[in-house]
């Protein structure tokens, strides 16, 4: 089999409904969190042009500047919130797409599957639950290399449409024999690590947040 790896960005889940970020600015302005606090929606608008993850990542600079502040860890909180509710929304429409990962052509060769199931390894930036509701799991036609997809360390929680994933230790990061992983590069919606912190990595400085993200669970996506 051809050593080929796949990145996808926002653009793959936009083929099948997922918002980017004008959506997401749009919708945001729309939250409760965030147009009933007007120091939110100020900094939301600031950042129309820079989009809304770095909005984000002001209101993160701003709780790390004064950590004890309540009003600032209430602000990171509520913008926090309306994002998760954003993705909640999203995957409603990820979970009632009646073709599920299919081309326009929505013949038995357009599926997408069988582009997916060419590549060794499938990286992907994306935080939403697209792929892991219609492709994680899925038996692959036989002869075509591989048995399945999973995301190495990652185990699903209780079989519903936004049931949470439960990440692991380093010894659950394993890739079984014949299975095809696919990385999550910032962490996904629904994503919960062993100290129950959340694993959605956002924001204008990732890298930052990444370790952050282990220090101060409580405050980071």
């Amino acid at each position: 089999m051809p050593n080929f790896i796949l990145l996808t960005g926002a653009g793959f889940s936009r083929n099948w409904g997922g918002w980017l970020g004008k959506e997401v600015f749009e919708y945001l302005l729309s939250c409760p969190e965030i147009f009933q606090d007007p120091h939110l929606k100020k900094v939301l608008w600031d950042n129309k042009d820079n989009g809304f993850e770095e909005a984000l990542n002001q209101i993160q600079f701003e709780f790390l500047r004064e950590k004890n502040s309540k009003e600032k860890i209430e602000r990171l909180e509520k913008f926090n919130r309306a994002l998760k509710t954003m993705f909640a929304a999203m995957q409603k429409g990820f979970v009632r797409l009646p073709e599920g990962l299919a081309f326009p052509s929505k013949t038995s060769t357009g599926k997408v599957k069988n582009f997916l199931i060419k590549f060794q390894a499938i990286f992907t930036l994306n935080q939403d639950l697209l792929l892991e509701t219609h492709y994680h799991g899925s038996c692959f036609p036989i002869g075509k290399g591989w048995d399945g997809a999973v995301v190495p360390g990652v185990k699903k929680g209780p079989i519903v449409p936004s049931g949470e994933w439960h990440v692991g230790s380093e010894d659950d990061f394993k890739v079984p024999n014949r299975c095809q992983p696919y990385f999550k590069l910032h962490g996904s919606y629904q994503w919960s690590g062993p100290a129950s912190q959340n694993i959605l990595i956002m924001g204008g400085h990732k890298t930052r947040c990444i370790f952050l993200s282990f220090e101060l669970p409580h405050y980071f996506l």
